[in-house]
């Protein structure tokens, strides 16, 4: 009888399991060489990669974007000679764009900062609103998300078309808009004209400033003469305060103070006047009569003219002042008003002085309970 040995039939599977783990090897190695071999190539091309695919995605957009990459690493990458184009008109060009970028995983990068320098952007201004020849489709909703980078653009260029002829100003934007930095606007002093109207501008500008959402904004607009069809005005000065938050639903408070050597318009005409006021809102309103009215929650001005004219009457050193509060579109509170002569179609007097309530409700109805003194 002859006995097998089971050590002897286990033998042959040995090579055959090294054959197996060396195909394993094989295979991972195959893996890396394409997969570091490719990420070299990628590297090595990264700038032309980068280049097509700014152009696809403006492409998408109906616009043209050129671009020369000259620096793109880990750390961030710098465009020179960006250009972007609808049709014949270039709403956008930039000398230089330099981002910063912050590694949050490891295919997880982030961008921290924006410069932007040389920068000007083309557009018109008109009733239909401000446009820029397409440059807000680079901006519409898509894509991914993420923190928004600290922004850097100095003096950059604005170029307007308007009904008045071209308009320019001078724009600086630092940290991250728009619940922290700082935004400032310069008009270029100039005139404007067309065949209907003109106006004579020495100074307009906007400074906003933002701190964790609270957003303070300054406004100043100095026009020597301006002056459409039955309406004037000359030495006009403004300079208005506005403090509100980022977010909807907080609210906003107004402030004013207003001179002018002449102001004119079919019923109202006025020399030498100057008004200052406060205004105080439940939330910021819309650019609109019936939302400030609606949003008010109290304001108190005051006011005086040389000569004031409504309609057929004239009144000399006239003053006024009131303290009005609002709530849901309806506003009242006491107004006073005083003059020195008046004259009209009914004859003159010394003076004139007026002071009581008035009340204006929320469908636009007014009334004033008080009395006049002669």
């Amino acid at each position: 009888m002859i006995l097998e040995d089971p050590v002897e039939q286990d033998l042959p599977a040995a090579p055959e399991k090294r054959r197996r783990g060396a195909r394993i090897w094989y295979v991972l190695g195959g893996f890396l060489f394409v997969f570091l071999g490719g990420s070299l190539l990628l590297w090595l091309l990264r700038k032309p990669v980068a280049e097509q695919a700014l152009a696809a995605w403006c492409a998408e957009r109906d616009l043209q974007c050129d671009a020369n990459f000259t620096e793109l690493n880990a750390t961030g990458l710098t465009v020179l000679g960006v250009k972007v184009s609808s049709g014949a008109a270039v709403p956008a060009e930039a000398a230089e764009v330099r981002a910063d970028i912050r590694w949050a995983g490891l295919f997880t990068p982030q961008v921290t900062g924006v410069t932007v320098n040389g920068l000007s952007l083309r557009g018109t201004l008109d009733e239909k609103g401000l446009r820029f020849g397409g440059l807000e489709r680079l901006f519409r909703p898509g894509g991914g998300g993420g923190p928004v980078p600290d922004v850097d653009i100095r003096e950059a260029r604005i170029l307007l078309d308007t009904p008045a002829g071209p308009a320019n100003a001078t724009l600086n934007v630092e940290g991250i808009p728009p619940r922290d930095g700082t935004l400032s606007l310069r008009l270029d002093p100039g005139v404007l004209s067309n065949p209907f109207a003109s106006a004579r501008l020495q100074e307009g500008r906007l400074v906003v400033r933002a701190v964790d959402g609270q957003v303070e904004a300054e406004l100043g607009l100095s026009i020597s003469q301006a002056a459409h069809e039955d309406f004037g005005l000359d030495t006009f000065e403004l300079l208005a305060r506005a403090d509100f938050h980022a977010d909807a639903g907080h609210p906003g408070v107004l402030e004013w103070s207003l001179r002018a050597a002449r102001i004119a318009s079919p019923d109202l005409r006025a020399t030498d006047i100057r008004t200052t006021g406060r205004a105080e809102f439940a939330v910021l309103p819309a650019a609109s009569l019936a939302s400030v009215l609606n949003e008010l929650t109290g304001v108190v001005f005051e006011g005086e003219a040389a000569t004031l004219t409504l309609r057929d009457y004239t009144f000399d050193a006239a003053r006024f002042g009131g303290e009005l509060a609002g709530r849901a579109g309806d506003v009242s509170g006491p107004f006073i008003a005083s003059t020195g002569i008046v004259t009209g179609p009914s004859g003159s007097a010394a003076e004139l002085a007026l002071a009581g309530e008035m009340d204006r409700q929320a469908n636009g109805a007014a009334t004033f309970d008080g009395k006049v003194s002669v």
